[in-house]
Order: structure tokens, then C-alpha cells, then sequence
């Protein structure tokens, strides 16, 4: 049980190291010294009164621009990001980066901007910005697992304070619908993944017959080894045969580089923002991160380029997406590796998933119409 208190205390002792990590961090990357105060809550020359959109991670921002676009009308919107890889710098929108959520930090912060609401996307959830803010804070795209559910109930009442203080959640499915319900949450919807919206409905093109790429895409460690030790059979059993890694980090991909130099037909990609590329000219993709208990990756990617896919087991962060995908036959869940051969063997044309992306985008956006009605 976490308490309030505890987890101020908490925060206080990590204050001075969470000051150092990102002092060296802004120092390294050449990161101007003003993001570090935004950090720390002073946020200067942005709109006050605008609506204020926290995304985590790249994928988040890219997911903002369509809830942007949706709330344009409303004001003027500002975005927050933990983010330091330089996407945030492609945002036409006021841009900084999210305050250390301790209540000295948010207050400073909050004085600054005086958001008209808050909104937060996915997962990322901060109890002193929630509890502190006078606005309504809204959650979109809502996902909550099983094993986050457990340790939300591990450290109530500061998890169940924080989900019932928000004015409303959009969530992806039922079954994550009735796990805020359960923390006290009031769920205002459930939609299809917001992240359909990233890819436009189009139809299969057609595959050269002399392509036998398999790119596996934000592989892991251990996972990308058990990959490529299947490289001699597939070379095997398919003539001109090729896989591509595609790590989920740039220092893995150099790692891998340097021991899997000798192999023919693989190719380690340590390039950032080429991995769409990369589906698009395969034949199959398989989605790293589930091979192993990470919770998978997004798959919507390849599969807009209608592109057979294949998932391991462990697709917890994505569930809603991958069994509707699978109840609908467009995605093969595999429990082994060894399963990978057999699937190349036996998919050698593209699938079609116009039609079910169409629907899903028109339904995400309805949803995003009903949360601009509510801000």
C-alpha cells in the first residue's frame, strides 16, 4: 500500500540522482539547457490556456497529430514528451519536455501554462499532475494490462486516487475497460486502437516472386539470437532466402553487427525510422519483443503493407489489437520459433487488410470526435 506521502518521500530522495541522469543526459546529446528547467518545471514562452497533450514515446507523438487535428478548433494545444531522440523537434505544435512529477516540479509547471485540460495517451499516467492539475485530465487510447493491473492494486490508494480523479477514459477494449472500472475509473468509451489512424486503408500491391526477405522488426535480447540461429534452415528450404534484424535499440544492433559479420543473407538494420521501409519490402514480419515477456510490438505497421505477420506469445501490451486481428485471421500467433518455417514456407502472397483497417479507422475517428466534444 503507497500512500500520498510515501510516495512524495519517495520522490524527494530520487530528486538529486533524476537531476544528475538528466544533466548528463541533455549534456551528451546537446540537448539546450532549458529543456532540463522545462524538467524541472519551468516552462516559459508557452501559450497559456492551451490543451495539453503528454506522449511518451515516438509512437505517442505521432498518435498526438491525429488527436491535434480532431481538437484544432478548441484552442491552442501544447505537447509534452519524455522523448530526446528529435522527433519532438518535427512538431508544428509548442513542444517541452514533461516535468518531474514531484509536487514542487508539477506546481511550477502548472503556474506556467494553466492548461485548459490535460490529455494522456496510452499508459502514461503521473499522480501529482492528476492530483494538483484544475483542469479536466482526460486518458485516450487507454490500455492497462494484466500484470499493470495487479501492480495498480499493489500500491493503492495512490493508483485508485489517481484513476478516479480523471474526468474520463477512452480505453481499447472491454476487458481493459472493466479493469478501471474496477480502480474506480469513469470510462466514457471503448474504440479501436487510436493508432489505426496512422495508416491510411489501401490495397495490397503485389509482392516480386523472387523476394524471400523475413524482417523481423524490434527484436530484443535473446530473441534476436533465437532468430537467427533459424537462418541455416530457412536458407534451406527457401531458395535466396534473407532476414533482416531490426533491433529495438541502435547499441544492440552493433553488438550484433560485429559477432554476425561472417553470415550470408542476414542483415542487422541500426538505423532509426527505416523499419516501415523495411516492411514494405519484405515478404513476411515477424514482431519482436514476443518471443521473450516484453508484451510484443505494434503490428498494425506491416500489416498496412498487408504484409503476412507473425507474433510470439508474449503480446500482452497489445492485446485488444492482436486478437481482433486474429479473430479476423489476419495475424499468425506462433509459441516457438522453430513454428517461423513452417509459416514461410506455406504464406508466399501478400493478405488483404483493407477492409478491416477501413472499419477501425472510421471508428477511431468517431471516437476522437466524441473526446473534442468533451474537452
Amino acid at each position: 500500500m503507497i500512500s500520498r506521502w510515501l510516495y512524495h518521500c519517495i520522490l524527494s530522495l530520487l530528486f538529486p540522482f533524476w537531476i544528475l541522469y538528466w544533466s548528463v543526459f541533455h549534456w551528451k546529446n546537446n540537448i539546450p539547457f532549458k529543456g532540463l528547467l522545462a524538467r524541472c518545471g519551468w516552462i516559459k514562452n508557452k501559450p497559456q490556456q492551451a490543451i495539453w497533450i503528454h506522449a511518451a514515446s515516438i509512437g505517442e507523438l505521432r498518435l498526438s497529430q491525429h488527436i491535434v487535428a480532431s481538437l484544432e478548433e478548441k484552442g491552442p494545444i501544447i505537447i509534452s514528451t519524455m522523448t530526446g531522440r528529435g522527433f519532438e523537434n518535427q512538431l508544428k505544435q509548442p513542444h517541452f519536455y514533461f516535468p518531474f512529477d514531484h509536487p514542487l516540479c508539477i506546481k511550477l509547471a502548472l503556474r506556467c501554462l494553466k492548461p485548459k485540460a490535460i490529455i494522456f495517451i496510452e499508459t502514461e499516467l503521473w499522480p501529482n499532475l492528476i492530483h494538483y492539475s484544475t483542469c479536466p485530465c482526460f486518458l485516450v487510447n487507454g490500455r492497462l494490462s494484466k500484470k499493470s493491473f495487479e501492480n495498480y492494486k499493489h500500491i493503492q490508494p495512490l493508483s485508485q486516487q489517481m484513476i478516479q480523479q480523471l474526468s474520463g477514459i477512452f480505453c481499447v477494449s472491454q476487458t481493459i475497460k472493466e479493469r478501471f472500472e474496477t480502480l474506480g475509473g469513469n470510462v466514457l468509451g471503448v474504440h479501436p486502437n487510436l493508432k489505426y489512424l496512422a495508416f491510411k486503408p489501401n490495397l495490397p500491391d503485389p509482392i516480386p516472386l523472387s523476394n524471400h526477405t523475413l524482417v523481423c522488426g524490434c527484436t530484443h535480447p535473446k530473441e534476436d539470437l533465437q532468430l537467427i540461429e533459424l537462418l541455416p534452415q530457412l536458407q534451406a528450404n527457401i531458395p535466396n532466402f534473407q532476414m533482416v534484424i531490426i533491433p529495438r535499440h541502435q547499441s544492440r544492433a552493433r553488438w550484433l553487427q560485429k559477432r554476425f559479420s561472417h553470415l550470408n543473407g542476414l542483415i542487422i538494420e541500426d538505423r532509426y525510422g527505416v523499419t516501415l521501409d523495411w516492411y514494405k519490402k519484405a515478404r513476411w514480419v515477424f514482431i519482436g519483443g514476443s518471443l521473450i515477456p516484453h508484451g510484443g510490438q505494434n503490428p498494425l505497421e506491416p500489416l498496412s503493407c498487408h504484409r503476412p505477420t507473425m507474433i510470439g506469445p508474449h503480446y500482452f501490451n497489445f492485446t485488444s489489437v492482436v486478437e481482433g486481428l486474429r479473430s479476423n485471421q489476419l495475424i499468425t500467433c506462433i509459441s516457438h520459433p522453430e513454428e517461423i518455417i513452417d509459416f514461410c514456407k506455406a504464406q508466399m502472397i501478400p493478405i488483404n487488410t483493407y477492409q478491416y483497417f477501413k472499419t477501425q479507422h472510421e471508428n477511431a475517428y468517431t471516437a476522437l470526435l466524441d473526446l473534442a466534444q468533451r474537452v
